[in-house]
């Protein structure tokens, strides 16, 4: 099969060098994985066999998949990564060592790879690994992975970016072989012999007796795997550059996504470590960008093509560097997809890539074993079912749809089947097997709560699906708590989480909360809730105030109040299933851990809403927890007034905590007595009369407010032309009109604009109040007046070229609208948005995309006093997005 035709000295010993002819080639074709042009040598020129050097040679060896592990280092400066590439060439003969002395005999071929971005470059060592006709036991991974550790420790420079991840070739970027193993064969890649090189040395040493010599050109890799399209090469422009601002866009995303699951793994640190080494950000404003992150503040995707291929990628290693993909990690990966122009069938590929090569996306279920093929489908159907109860599905419901339909084999054909069946709700049917039933009910539960929340119409068929399964409704209410687990923030005052201008100066005045003894549960931190494993410590950097902790466990719920002040460090401990401060010594020990100067990091970061902060806000400056009065019998002729000088002895604070902390015990503790009072608070406002706003106005200033904000987070079925807490609130605005004093005329106005947007059947507003007329405008040096300014003469610039109506202002507009939002012109963003679904229904926008969009039109206009207007938005949204489910 081979002839030898030299041999190569070197200080370990002599190398017998046999070169590579057509029979050799028809030997590596059962096992190579890589197409590659050769440089067969001048004497075999005459051979028909070799007129042709360029061969193709295929993936596969008896029906085993050959796979390509890739462990990238960290972004470097180009020609600084093309030097550590370089470098990487050394290891290559190490590796092969290595593989032969564990006795390895299949097919092993390490790889330099270097990734190009622009002016950057992500040098790296990859690995091509096949079995062996004998059946090898020996892993390639953990060999090379000894091999790599072996030469850092010995002064090799090397930085991983992330563990190892199998990936297609073309990810890695360009590629360069040396030395590879076949069959037991050491086989060399060097086009030339170059007698004084160390490699040879080295591979002599390590009991080599001589190499085959196949000189290769180059090489093409493709795609490895069945089923995998093939990977194209990021389109990238060769001057990009990320920006200063680009490096901010990025961390600030990493620390978001590396906090999204409720702690800070050390493996995500080190990712978020080595970029902060790669790139110039100080402690400081590393630190300012990582709480922006953890709050979800200022969360935006540039348009650099350079800045959005390295973000995705670092967000994906951020979200693998743990090894598992929490479902709150996933959703955000969904959601970032789409933003950077990633299709789902690219993120799927990815998340393969990064879990595991030709696997189904993590979290998928594994294929049914005690389930027939029927017992998919039915299930596939009744979930189809589930994700239309509210005219379609979402984008994260669509993933799990489509991660369930890969992970059970249903071809895409009898999947659109499937899912027209379950749209018109036809061929219902539960099986009759158990491990069909649990898997059914862990889908559906999983499907629920995938876009963070389950409505009043996925809640009513969940309730019918458990009835046929025979599922208890407590039980019911028990899983979906444990299966929602990530962040559910209510809405804010305008819908979005307003950012915070100084981090560093809340930062300063933040406070801690430990929690000693817990065991593994869902716990709850006002809105945010999150699955946590026992001995979970608790949250750093809480904004001041009353939170609200709760532990969820198999036998009920633990719930505890605290109020936090400035800067301080509450302490509590799990003991007989109660929540409760804990004793003094430990009380000063923790504390002192994790006050100032001392060590926070195991803390997990803490969650902000600004909802939470208006809805807690009068808590603040009174004894808390404040008194829950009973409801006076007979009733007073006039409520307020004896709320407020009979039961508070005058003192409006008293009287608006008292409305604030009813509410809350009402809506989240479901407290009966303290829903009853504060719905009988609510009337009381409504029937004020004209003479106590204008002796205690604040008190109606800071109420109304209060009121607003709890009405958000009321369900709209509460607020019919028939419920208690619609029928007369225009009595409200209409005496404070009355009163024609400046503060309570507009406090009147807000509440007649808000009252038209959200209660059914109240009158329209007489005007609109200064805030939404006349909003203060930001100082030019504002970064939401920055980026408002940016995004003008961006938009300014593409009219000019394309015209008005040209797609590319789709983006553009989006973000003005929502950062015109952001900056308090809620007008300005109606517009915006207004403008924004009209282009989106011109270009033939995604249905699923204007549905949202109409969405969000539809809430703009509820707090503009538009509720006509918001209720024709939300027809049409609701049209678009039955229509793209029945589309998909």
């Amino acid at each position: 099969m081979s002839r030898s035709v030299d041999a190569l000295e070197t200080p370990a010993g002599t190398l017998r060098v046999v070169v590579a002819t057509q029979a050799w080639v028809d030997a590596f074709a059962r096992t190579w994985p890589l197409p590659v042009l050769t440089l067969l040598p001048r004497e075999d020129a005459h051979d028909p066999s070799n007129a042709r050097a360029a061969f193709y040679l295929p993936f596969a060896h008896e029906g085993t998949q050959v796979s390509m592990a890739y462990f990238p280092e960290v972004p470097l400066p180009l020609e600084q990564a093309e030097g550590r590439a370089a470098c990487h060439r050394s290891l290559s003969a190490r590796i092969v060592a290595a593989h032969a002395a564990h006795g390895f005999r299949g097919l092993a071929i390490p790889l330099c790879t270097l990734k190009r971005w622009g002016d950057l470059g992500v040098p790296g060592v990859g690995l091509v690994a096949g079995p062996s006709q004998s059946a090898d036991t020996v892993e390639p991974l953990p060999v090379t992975l000894d091999a790599l550790r072996a030469a850092i420790g010995a002064g090799h420079p090397f930085q991983p970016a992330t563990p190892p991840k199998f990936v297609p070739a073309t990810v890695a970027g360009e590629l360069q072989l040396d030395f590879g193993l076949f069959e037991g064969h050491l086989v060399c890649f060097h086009p030339t012999l170059e007698p004084g090189n160390p490699d040879f040395t080295l591979l002599a040493r390590a009991g080599f007796k001589g190499f085959v010599h196949l000189p290769l050109a180059g090489t093409e890799f493709p795609a490895l795997g069945p089923g995998l399209p093939p990977s194209q090469p990021s389109s990238l422009e060769p001057s990009s550059e990320l920006s200063a601002n680009g490096v901010r866009r990025i961390y600030r995303l990493m620390a978001h996504m590396a906090a999204c699951d409720g702690e800070y793994d050390p493996r995500e640190q080190k990712v978020l470590a080595a970029f902060r080494e790669t790139f110039p950000l100080s402690d400081d404003e590393a630190r300012a960008l990582e709480l922006e992150g953890q709050r979800g503040e200022k969360l935006s995707v540039g348009k650099n093509p350079v800045e959005r291929e390295l973000l995705f990628e670092l967000l994906l290693d951020v979200a693998a560097a743990d090894g598992v993909l929490d479902r709150a990690e996933k959703k955000r990966l969904v959601a970032f997809a789409k933003r950077a122009g990633v299709s789902p069938a690219e993120l799927q590929r990815r998340l393969e890539q990064r879990f595991g090569a030709r696997t189904a996306a993590p979290g998928a279920p594994k294929p049914l074993r005690e389930e027939s093929d029927p017992g998919a489908r039915r299930i596939y159907r009744l979930l189809c079912y589930l994700a239309s109860s509210d005219g379609g599905a979402t984008a994260e419901e669509q993933a799990l749809l489509e991660s369930f339909r890969v992970g059970m084999g249903i071809d895409q054909a009898e999947a659109a089947a499937l899912r027209d069946e379950g749209l018109r709700g036809e061929n219902l049917q539960v099986g009759t097997e158990e491990p069909e039933r649990a898997l059914l009910l862990d889908q559906l539960l999983a499907l629920a709560v995938a876009d963070g929340e389950v409505t009043t119409q996925e809640l009513r068929r969940l309730r019918r699906f458990c009835k046929l399964l025979k599922v208890p409704p407590a039980t019911l209410e028990r899983r979906l708590r444990q299966t929602l687990g990530e962040s559910r923030p209510a809405p804010s005052a305008t819908g979005v989480e307003l950012p915070i201008p100084d981090p560093a100066e809340v930062a300063a005045g933040a406070a801690h909360l430990v929690l000693l003894d817990l065991p593994a549960g869902v716990l709850a931190l006002d809105f945010f809730q999150t699955p946590v494993p026992a001995g979970f410590l608790g949250f750093r950097d809480l904004e001041p105030g009353v939170h609200r902790v709760s532990l969820l466990l198999e036998g009920g719920e633990s719930t505890s109040w605290v109020r936090l002040d400035p800067g301080a460090v509450e302490v509590l401990s799990f003991a007989g299933g109660v929540l409760h401060p804990a004793d003094e010594a430990r009380r000063a020990e923790h504390a002192a851990a994790a006050g100032p100067g001392g060590v926070a990091a195991p803390l997990a970061p803490g969650p902000r809403n600004f909802a939470w902060s208006e809805l807690t806000e009068p808590l603040l400056g009174v004894a808390f927890p404040p008194p829950l009065l009973p409801i006076p019998r007979p009733t007073p002729p006039s409520r307020l007034e004896h709320a407020l000088l009979d039961e508070h002895d005058g003192q409006s604070g008293a009287l608006l905590a008292e409305l604030a902390y009813a509410f809350l015990r009402g809506s989240l503790d479901d407290d009966a007595a303290a829903r009853e009072r504060w719905t009988y608070l609510v009337q009381a406002f409504y029937t004020c009369g004209d003479l106590l706003p204008t002796r205690v106005p604040n008190l109606f200033c800071w109420g109304v407010r209060l009121l607003m904000a709890q009405m958000r987070q009321v369900p709209p079925s509460l607020l019919g032309p028939s419920s208690a807490l619609t029928f007369g609130s225009h009595c409200l605005s209409d005496e404070l009109l009355d009163t024609e004093a400046p503060e309570l005329v507009e406090a009147g106005l807000q509440w007649a604009t808000f009252i038209a947007g959200y209660h059914a059947g109240a009158p329209e507003a007489p005007g609109l109040p200064r805030a939404l007329s006349d909003p203060e405008p930001l100082p030019p040096s504002h970064p939401f007046a920055i980026g408002l300014a940016d995004n003008a003469r961006d938009l300014e610039a593409v009219e000019r070229l394309r015209g008005r109506h040209d797609p590319e202002l789709i983006p553009l507009l989006s973000y003005r609208s929502t950062f015109q939002e952001f900056a308090g012109d809620l007008l300005g963003a109606l517009v915006t948005q207004e403008r924004l679904v009209a282009l989106g229904e011109r270009c033939r926008t995604a249905p699923e995309l204007l549905a949202k969009g109409y969405g969000r039109l539809a809430r703009l206009c509820r707090e503009a006093g538009r509720r006509e207007e918001a209720l024709a938005a939300e027809r049409r949204g609701r049209e678009l997005a039955l229509g793209a489910a029945q589309l998909n």
